[in-house]
């Protein structure tokens, strides 16, 4: 077999072959294309201080590379990043009615941040995108309660015609009591304690009288004759005995039954509506 030479235009061509290759494959192990910005949303387009604040990703971001894409969240309440949130959802322990809330989601392939940088050959970019939508926290609706409470403040379920009948109303109002949560933990936090009264200084906390707090709520109270409503449920035209918190004794059959319906208001929401039932003796 003989020798034969390459002549040089051939050589150059494989040259220009082989370094094109180097570069194409150069370029792409050390070249990424970032992810598109994800399109989100709200779990729910209203939120309050008894519901979850969640965000959902509607329309993941694409990337050109086809590598796996994760996110990370980014939270701020009142324009502030909270270190602490880094989920896609928010406890609605940590909300309070009229704070406006932030998240940014940040896409990521692996290599356009950080985590790519453990991969010699490839070089890190510094360029995805990301998506930020807000909401205000709206107020919670409160949540009625009624009972019937003998002179000694125990429940019962009889009561004489001879007497009035009072329905003893209450309500729990979860702005209210966050708020009330949020200041104890924040003076605890900040080794903030109360003041007491220059003269309650040497009493204990037991004989200090506290003062008793304000109902957050009004109340809507109807009475209704049980029988004549029946199964029906009860609405603004059911014909009713009387309003109030009292139902007079004029208006109590003996074996029969009346029905309490309650709905409270804490200024901005009803609750939904309650009943009881109070069976009326000689």
């Amino acid at each position: 077999m003989s020798n034969r030479n390459i002549g040089v235009p051939v050589l150059a061509g494989y040259l220009l072959l082989f370094w094109g290759g180097v570069a194409g494959l150069t370029a792409y192990a050390t070249s990424n294309a970032v992810p598109t910005a994800p399109v989100i949303e709200w779990k729910d387009a209203e939120v309050n201080t008894s519901s979850k604040l969640a965000v959902v990703i509607a329309e993941p971001g694409v990337d050109p590379d086809g590598d796996e894409v994760t996110y990370s969240y980014v939270w701020k309440k009142n324009g502030e990043v909270q270190e602490h949130l880094t989920n896609k959802t928010v406890a609605n322990a940590d909300t309070l009615k009229g704070e406006n809330w932030e998240v940014t989601v940040i896409p990521d392939d692996g290599s356009s941040t950080a985590s790519g940088c453990s991969m010699p050959w490839r070089q890190c970019v510094d360029g995805s995108v990301s998506t930020t939508i807000s909401i205000s926290i709206g107020n919670a609706e409160p949540r009625a309660r009624v009972s019937f409470l003998d002179e000694n403040g125990e429940p019962y379920d009889e009561h004489s015609a001879r007497e009035d009948l009072m329905a003893t109303t209450s309500c729990s109002d979860a702005d209210v009591r966050d708020q009330k949560r949020l200041e104890k933990e924040a003076a605890e936090q900040g080794g903030v304690a109360e003041a007491k009264p220059a003269e309650a200084e040497a009493a204990t906390d037991a004989e200090v009288e506290k003062p008793e707090e304000a109902d957050p709520c009004t109340y809507t109270i109807r009475w209704y004759d049980t029988e004549a409503v029946g199964d029906a449920e009860i609405t603004e035209e059911t014909e009713f005995l009387a309003e109030g918190p009292v139902l007079e004794r004029k208006l109590l059959k003996r074996d029969t039954q009346v029905t309490v319906w309650v709905v409270a208001n804490d200024g901005e929401d009803d609750s939904k509506p309650i009943t009881e039932e109070m069976y009326i003796v000689r």
